[in-house]
């Protein structure tokens, strides 16, 4: 992986020293080359930084900025184009010749051949910028699963753009200002809803669409989807994301760094190492996270499950312990994050990632598989809901008087299955667009984030997959993107880690997302992927129940070992206090008060609220 920084100076009155701060500060991006490129842009002045994480042709013809034309084109990009060499193959076909054996010259040809028209032929992860100096154009464009950042500012005086928040404001150039509101979006999703971000005036390009410049943006989807009437059935469906699977772990493994697994002992990374041994035979290195036994239901059984899928498909298998010490850093850890996600599992990706970077260079991970795969619980509880809409609604007032007394605030065998039941009690509607709303939101504020462009639809037999399939595409196109890729993508570029999501290569996603989504969920969460991992001869890890990748953090708050991180709830003048309209300390209060006398599990609130009070105190207090 790499940093891209970009400068135009509109009135040529910057000196060198701006993109030199923007690439030291993504420096972690690209620990083994940096460089940066002044070029005139009209009667404007262009300045392009890079900073480089060498995994394919470790030579130095491939470092960037790249230019096989100096007087017209330039590119910086990162990521991975997992289709170059067929891609390579047709341009060789038309004339191009190539100095190196890396997808960056392969990309960069094909976008000056190619153009606009070239997007959709790119398979793989990527954010790029090509600069045309004749036309005096910027061609710019991000991955359609959006597992690559990119970000942008303009002014009178500037466009900025770079890989991270931190790198634009690193220019110097910007002022560093809150985005009130957001707050009101974290507080019930978790995240900053894109494309805007915590800070004025800053914005991430959406996932699989274009960026173009020329004296003014204009930003557009370069994805055409078009939805086809699917005739396969069970036996093909299997068959085809077989066949897909294997060709995408494969794509996967292009590397001339040694390559490992994250392992969590679940259905997702083990079905990919289970692939990657049978196929493509090699030595790898598996590294998981293990919770202590004494955390009891407020832990996992990864460590244990990995440890046998390890031993099952013969890996070096390396693990690290999960104890209330990992919080020593905490605000070392906040400090770094770009932006808040109130998701534990960030924490543990950083610590993990830098262990796993002492060996590797690059790690598969499951990622993307639940939103893909209907993985989620509540994917099968909203199924269920849509097609027995009318006797949830006759049960609901039993339920919901039910939910309270399941006790979920204390250490027992069925805390996890009370804790799911609770929350869909809560979730419940008439309105099928709210409940599923209310199932991925703490319900704190009244935003209702990207639920706001969901189209209704009247009764028929259209509904269940009209409002199921809208409720994957949230998942796919929001929390995916907002939550997942970008605590993998920070997280693992911390420590110039690459990680690479085989369920979200492109030939995949395309295929899933022609099949009905009924028929995704409705025989059950991630059926095609258990009953593939059923076939490698993995029916123990198919069959163990399905747990969340996060800390046991509900016991240390219970058991005293996180009060350090609630010391901002002192302060009076708190940034995340004033920003908001409600009394946010009152429900903390409450919600920490319910939680430590074992009434309720608010351990997700909780953490998030944390993460949210100290990152505005690091950067806004």
């Amino acid at each position: 992986m790499c940093g891209i920084n970009l400068i135009i100076d509109k009135k040529n009155q910057l000196s060198t020293q701006n993109i030199l701060d923007m690439n030291r500060a993504l420096h972690h991006r690209g620990p083994d080359f940096d460089q940066f490129k002044i070029l005139p842009f009209g009667d404007q002045t262009l300045y392009l930084g890079h900073t480089r994480l060498k995994i394919l042709d470790l030579g130095d013809g491939a470092n960037q900025p790249i230019s096989f034309d100096p007087k017209r084109y330039y590119l910086i990009y990162n990521g991975e184009i997992y289709n170059f060499y067929a891609l390579r193959n047709e341009l060789i076909d038309k004339g191009c010749r190539f100095t190196t054996s890396s997808d960056t010259e392969v990309l960069l040809k094909w976008l000056a051949i190619k153009g606009e028209e070239g997007l959709e032929s790119l398979h793989g992860m990527f954010v790029f910028v090509l600069v045309d100096l004749k036309d005096r154009r910027l061609l710019c464009a991000r991955d359609p699963s959006g597992m690559k950042p990119f970000f942008y500012y303009e002014d009178d005086s500037y466009f900025i753009i770079s890989s991270e928040i931190k790198g634009i404001l690193a220019s110097g150039l910007v002022k560093k200002e809150l985005n009130a509101g957001q707050i009101g979006h974290y507080l019930n999703f978790r995240h900053a809803q894109s494309p805007a971000t915590f800070f004025k005036h800053i914005y991430e390009l959406p996932a699989s669409h274009r960026l173009t410049w020329s004296g003014q943006k204009h930003i557009s989807s370069y994805v055409n989807r078009v939805d086809s009437h699917f005739t396969g059935d069970d036996e093909e469906i299997l068959k085809t994301t077989e066949d897909l699977l294997i060709d995408a772990v494969g794509n996967h493994l292009q590397a001339d760094v040694p390559v490992g697994v994250f392992l969590s002992g679940g259905i997702d990374s083990t079905l990919l190492l289970t692939i990657l041994k049978t196929h493509y035979p090699r030595e790898c290195r598996t590294f998981s996270i293990a919770h202590n036994p004494k955390e009891g239901s407020y832990g996992t059984k990864d460590g244990h499950f990995a440890r046998l899928a390890a031993k099952q498909f013969n890996t070096t298998h390396e693990e690290l312990e999960v104890s209330p010490q990992i919080l020593d850093n905490f605000h070392d850890f906040i400090s770094k994050m770009d932006q808040p996600v109130g998701d534990s599992a960030a924490i543990l990706t950083y610590f993990l990632s830098e262990h796993a970077r002492q060996s590797v260079g690059v790690v598969l991970s499951g990622a993307g598989a639940d939103e893909w795969f209907g993985g989620y619980n509540r994917h099968l509880a909203y199924y269920r809901f849509l097609k027995n809409q009318p006797l949830y609604e006759k049960l609901h007032p039993f339920i919901k008087g039910l939910a309270p007394v399941l006790p979920t605030g204390f250490n027992h065998p069925f805390r996890k299955n009370f804790q799911l039941f609770k929350k869909f009690a809560g979730s419940v509607d008439r309105d099928p667009v709210t409940t599923f709303q209310n199932m991925v939101s703490f319900q704190i504020t009244n935003q209702r984030g990207d639920f706001a462009d969901w189209n209704p639809v009247s009764d028929g037999n259209d509904k269940i997959e009209h409002y199921l399939r809208q409720a994957l595409t949230y998942d796919r196109r929001s929390y995916l993107i907002n939550d997942i890729l970008t605590v993998n993508d920070r997280m693992t570029m911390l420590h110039g880690l690459e990680m690479r999501m085989p369920y979200l290569s492109h030939e995949l996603t395309q295929y899933l997302n022609k099949i009905p989504a009924t028929r995704l969920v409705g025989p059950g969460r991630k059926w095609i992927l258990a009953a593939l991992l059923n076939k490698y001869r993995g029916q123990t890890f198919v069959n163990r129940s399905k747990e969340g990748f996060g800390l046991p953090f509900g016991n240390w708050i219970k058991s005293g070992n996180a009060n350090h991180l609630l010391e901002f709830l002192k302060n009076e003048n708190c940034t995340i206090f004033e920003a908001t309209d409600n009394d946010l300390k009152a429900l903390i209060t409450n919600q920490l008060d319910n939680h430590n006398r074992g009434s309720a599990d608010n351990t997700l609130f909780l953490w998030s609220v944390i993460i949210l009070g100290n990152w505005l105190e690091i950067n806004f207090g």
